[in-house]
């Protein structure tokens, strides 16, 4: 496993897609958080994710809230990828100062590959 992939998403179905499609041939190590609380407990158990997908609309701590504390802790920088249904995702993203977007609904399959790299056998 080259790198370590955190999910943040309330949708237990989502997250079931998304681990699903990451089974498949990904070169990740995958945990998933159903909320932003307890994505924070697994990054400060001591399990840092090199990129993180997160979920915009979620009940509990805002986003804004959680990326001020993951920044405040000590640890590498992950990639950060927003995901939203919002129209104006990408207004929401700048503010977060956030680069990168998924918007939903996506094929995962198909975007996951531009995100992390797959085995050449799948």
């Amino acid at each position: 496993m080259n790198q370590r992939m955190l999910i943040i998403e309330d949708s237990m179905d989502m997250r079931a897609v998304l681990e699903v499609a990451l089974a498949h041939g990904s070169e990740c190590a995958v945990r998933c958080a159903p909320s932003r609380d307890e994505a924070l407990t697994i990054i400060k158990d001591g399990w840092w994710p090199q990129i993180i997908l997160l979920d915009y609309h979620m009940p509990g701590m805002s986003a804004p809230r959680f990326l001020s504390e993951l920044r405040d802790l000590s640890g590498p920088r992950p990639r950060i990828i927003l995901m939203t249904a919002d129209s104006n995702g990408d207004v929401v993203a700048s503010r977060l100062g956030l680069r990168e977007i998924l918007r939903k609904p996506f094929d995962p399959e198909k975007e996951l590959r531009s995100i992390v790299p797959f085995a050449a056998s799948y």
